[in-house]
């Protein structure tokens, strides 16, 4: 999949748990697979370059891999988690 479609679709996960307002996300955090084609500084840059063109402003963003190739998620990238509010 395009790094941008990845993106958008992992932005439109945290607009859906945010269940309000996007201005009040203050973080995302990813999880980047053992196989997964995706350079944790892409998807740093590329999250915070559409959240900015997307909502106006930048959350931080926190990506952590993972090691397991057996796991059933080796091959993608999921929104673990948002914060709401000041970090």
């Amino acid at each position: 999949m395009h790094e941008s479609r990845l993106v958008g679709q992992l932005l439109d996960e945290a607009e859906r748990r945010a269940q309000g307002p996007v201005d009040e996300i203050s973080s995302l955090r990813f999880e980047i697979g053992a196989l997964a084609a995706v350079s944790r500084d892409g998807l740093v840059h590329g999250a915070t370059d559409a959240a900015v063109a997307r909502w106006g402003f930048a959350p931080g963003v926190e990506v952590r891999h993972t090691d397991d190739p057996l796991d059933a998620a080796a091959q993608g990238v999921k929104l673990v988690s948002i914060t709401l509010g000041t970090a």
